[in-house]
């Protein structure tokens, strides 16, 4: 059985949110209008990209990716600036710290 190709059975989640992705093309269908993730048992905790996808689009999902890459970023650079012992291990847990 083919993992993308299959509607049924353990895959029927993760081809809705696919799904969902696809429908809400580059800009979305606009909050509260997505149709496909409607239809998705967990969309409130479990597929909330899926969510996101559908009804504010591509652009707005990549847009939260840069987010959470640029807060990476950011700990990282703090973490590898500090002198002070318990801000490196802080900050190192959050940002993978490697020295």
């Amino acid at each position: 059985m083919n993992f993308f190709f299959s509607e049924v059975g353990d895959n029927y989640q993760i081809s809705k949110s696919l799904d969902s992705f696809e429908n809400g093309g580059l800009f979305g269908k606009g909050i509260g209008e997505g149709t496909i993730s409607k239809n998705l048992p967990d969309v409130h905790s479990d597929f909330i990209f899926a969510l996101i996808g559908e009804e504010l689009g591509a652009f707005f999902a990549i847009l939260i990716i840069g987010v959470y890459i640029a807060i990476y970023i950011r700990i990282h650079i703090i973490s590898q600036r500090s002198n002070n012992f318990f801000i490196v291990i802080f900050f190192g847990t959050f940002g993978c710290n490697r020295q």
